[in-house]
């Protein structure tokens, strides 16, 4: 079930990301392009990020809004899934030279897609991440103790773990994690790139 609620907030994310997108382009009179579309999930995460990193700043309810963003996003997420199925499928297919490159991408993404459905289990994370994250969405702001120190260093990454918590998953930050390296696609979609994605995507 956590998996599952990750993916359509990930959705969600895609949906807030190619909106801001389309826009923008809108406002400065250019052309949306269906390539546009691999840079929506690190667009939108970084849109609702600045948003709640504001609110969490001034101490403005930021809890309510972050479960609100979320629960804004989960439905959203619902309304994308088909269209997100449809874009990438012609998106894929219109940005590579030739057929075997497509595949090799789809590969690298559907293995990077596994690793990231897996719970939370590294010892840092479990530590200092994913608590930092529910200190947020339970304070609704920083930590302002001196101890324990290592809940002072919580910033914006940890935002990204409340607003997957809000709704009851913790897969959601690798999720957005796997999703933003979406971003390299576009630029390293020529075959004479093929060893660059290989050393980018799979260090």
């Amino acid at each position: 079930t956590s998996l599952i609620v990750s993916i359509i907030l990930l959705l969600g994310v895609i949906n807030i990301g190619t909106f801001i997108q389309k826009l923008i382009s809108q406002k400065l009179g250019i052309e949306y392009s269906f390539t546009n579309f691999f840079f929506s999930p690190i667009i939108g995460i970084y849109f609702i990020i600045f948003f709640i990193y504001l609110c969490l700043i001034f101490e403005f309810h930021a809890s309510l809004i972050i479960k609100l963003t979320a629960y804004t996003c989960l439905i959203l997420g619902i309304f994308q899934l088909l269209k997100f199925k449809i874009e990438l499928i012609y998106t894929f297919r219109n940005n590579f030279e030739n057929k075997s490159l497509h595949i090799y991408i789809s590969i690298i993404f559907f293995l990077l897609f596994l690793i990231s459905s897996f719970p939370i289990s590294h010892a840092d994370a479990l530590d200092y991440h994913f608590y930092g994250g529910l200190d947020l969405l339970q304070l609704g702001h920083f930590q302002k103790e001196i101890l324990n120190m290592h809940n002072n260093l919580v910033s914006v990454g940890e935002i990204i773990i409340a607003f997957g918590l809000a709704v009851k998953t913790e897969q959601f930050g690798s999720m957005i994690q796997m999703a933003s390296l979406l971003a390299l696609v576009p630029v390293f979609s020529k075959k004479k790139n093929i060893f660059l994605i290989f050393l980018l995507i799979c260090p």
